[in-house]
């Protein structure tokens, strides 16, 4: 219900001058994690990660981002693991955003079809069966493809690197991919 909440007011203010720049992720995709303490280690991948972020570009090249991820062991149901995400995106050769100009009579926009992209990510993760916390940092690559009319396809490989108590790790081993829209 929150969720839907958000999408509406973020839908709503997309007309505003001031919220130009904004993109809202949503993805679905596959992931590995090994995790090891000192007396035990383990090992899933499921196909059962979903993304959802909010980004924001403040100069033309990079974006910043904030979001939220859900982990299920069977896809939709099972173990859970949850948490937020926050970090930078850059884009080597491209702009994070369309370039766009108007004037009373015109509207251009400026959209490159592909627009790779590298990023690095704080995540915080809480891990149901295991009771515990996780966080730490993460390697991002991805690319967006232009669909037109404010749409975007984004492809994501992610490699997380994250510490938990006692001396904990995990690894954990993410593709994603979902729709972009940018307003």
């Amino acid at each position: 219900m929150k969720l839907r909440h958000l999408v509406i007011t973020l839908i709503l203010f997309s007309g505003l001058k001031s919220f130009a720049g904004f993109k809202l992720d949503t993805s679905f995709g596959y992931y590995s994690l090994k995790a090891e303490t000192n007396a035990n280690s383990g090992a899933l991948s499921a196909l059962g990660l979903y993304v959802f972020h909010v980004r924001k570009s403040f100069v033309p090249k990079f974006d910043f981002g904030i979001g939220y991820t859900l982990q299920m062991s069977k896809s939709f149901f099972g173990d859970v693991s949850y948490g937020p995400d926050l970090g930078f995106y850059y884009f080597p050769i491209s702009n994070a955003t369309p370039l766009f100009a108007e004037n009373s009579t015109t509207n251009f926009l400026l959209q490159e079809k592909y627009k790779p992209y590298v990023g690095l990510n704080f995540h915080q993760r809480n891990y149901q069966a295991a009771k515990s916390s996780y966080a730490g940092f993460s390697f991002i690559a991805g690319c967006e493809f232009d669909l037109g009319y404010s749409f975007l396809i984004n492809t994501q490989f992610r490699y997380l690197s994250l510490d938990g108590p006692q001396d904990s790790k995990a690894k954990d081993i993410n593709f994603l991919g979902g729709l972009t829209f940018w307003f």
